[in-house]
């Protein structure tokens, strides 16, 4: 669903919650991955405001690499497609009218390789064809300037927000290298190119910046295995993908609003990791991804094997706090858990005040170390080991910011 239908719905339910018995003074957006994004968007957004209350972003901000697109960038994958359909692209109105006239599954035709295969999640390949740009000012306008803009300027809107991340969101990006040493190799073959993608650098200083990161994660006067490279790549993609932008955004957020820090812990539950570990990138993704599922439950539900993987993947919070491949019922290893993550959430949602298993957690300070909220067997306030990279990256990766800023706001480079 796009940002405007998105905020429409919100609109909507807004104007008729009372309806059905709810409180348009109290909506709460929560998303996930993608859906943390959104609903961080929206809160960045004029077209929400004074419509939402509170915002919960699970492993999601804006900003980076998957989640925002420069306008040039935009144009050109537009006129791209346009060429492919033979549309007319000196004229965006005509553009947009002739791709309007495009059934749905042939667009998708239109995509790479790579988009075709997944490659959302496989950064050896080329990545991700669309994501939320700037438009010109109109009433209608989503976004009209770069989102660390508004965020940095203050203009998002002034309301609670709870966010965080998962203890191993990146191995939703690395999996791919489990299974298949080549693509690691394909990776590393072609590091520049591929972690400009993954860490959203710009040409400014592009080759100096890559071979640094380079030499953080995977010191050149340390003999690495094959699994030190599969924990650094985890470490890389997960802070690059989700963890710097998740913990930039709520330091730029603190000083406008109250902001709520976690970090998801919980080991040998319901996960979507080891079925990821599994993917073995012989067949076509989706042939794959669902055999590497099928191995793992047969082993720990038919034959009783443990699962030997203990990682705390992207997604795998969800599985606590919803049915979705399995059901934790009472009695469950994990069902007081489970209640205990729902209740968290839910919470945060009724009165802003929340707590894990009798932990509170208490707002960021303005200005000093932000602790998060460890949601684990033990809970605690921790400051994750991320977040000790979190300034190297910063020293990388803002400089590219900013001169990709200066493409497209004048304000910000004066």
């Amino acid at each position: 669903m796009g940002l405007k239908d998105q905020a429409l719905v919100i609109k909507w339910v807004h104007k008729n919650i009372q309806a059905f018995g709810g409180n348009q003074d109290r909506i709460t957006l929560l998303g996930e991955s993608a859906g943390g994004v959104s609903t961080h968007y929206q809160m960045l957004s004029s077209q929400t405001k004074g419509v939402i209350k509170k915002v919960i972003a699970l492993s999601g901000s804006m900003g980076g690499t998957w989640r925002f697109t420069p306008p040039d960038v935009a144009i050109s994958k537009s006129k791209q497609i346009a060429e492919f359909f033979q549309c007319p692209t000196n004229s965006s109105a005509l553009l947009v009218e002739c791709l309007r006239r495009v059934p749905a599954s042939q667009l998708l035709s239109s995509l790479t390789d790579d988009v075709k295969l997944l490659h959302l999640f496989f950064p050896h390949g080329k990545g991700h064809l669309f994501a939320p740009t700037i438009e010109t000012e109109h009433p209608e306008a989503f976004l009209t300037e770069h989102p660390l803009q508004v965020l940095e300027q203050g203009r998002a809107q002034k309301i609670p927000f709870l966010t965080g991340v998962n203890a191993d969101d990146g191995l939703v990006s690395a999996f791919s290298f489990y299974g298949n040493p080549q693509n690691m190799k394909t990776f590393e073959d072609n590091w520049e190119d591929r972690i400009s993608h993954a860490c959203n650098l710009t040409t400014h200083n592009r080759s100096r910046v890559a071979k640094s990161i380079k030499d953080f994660y995977f010191p050149p006067n340390k003999t690495m295995t094959y699994n030190d490279k599969l924990e650094g790549f985890k470490n890389l993609f997960g802070d690059c993908f989700f963890n710097f932008d998740v913990h930039r955004g709520a330091d730029i957020q603190r000083r406008f609003s109250p902001v709520y820090l976690y970090f998801y812990n919980i080991r040998g539950g319901p996960s979507l990791t080891s079925g990821l570990t599994n993917y073995k990138d012989v067949f076509h993704p989706l042939v794959d991804y669902g055999l590497s599922f099928a191995i793992m439950y047969f082993k720990e539900i038919l034959l009783g094997i443990p699962r030997e993987d203990t990682a705390v993947g992207h997604f795998d919070d969800m599985m606590l706090a919803f049915p979705i491949m399995t059901t934790i019922r009472r009695g469950h290893e994990f069902y007081n858990l489970s209640k205990s993550f729902v209740k968290f959430l839910a919470d945060f949602a009724v009165d802003e005040r929340t707590s894990f298993k009798g932990e509170e957690l208490e707002p960021v300070p303005e200005k000093g170390p932000m602790m998060y909220l460890d949601i684990s067997k033990q809970p605690r306030l921790i400051s994750p080991e991320f977040v000790s990279r979190f300034e190297f990256l910063r020293s990388r990766l803002e400089i590219n910011t900013y001169f990709k800023y200066c493409r497209v706001s004048v304000a910000l480079c004066s």
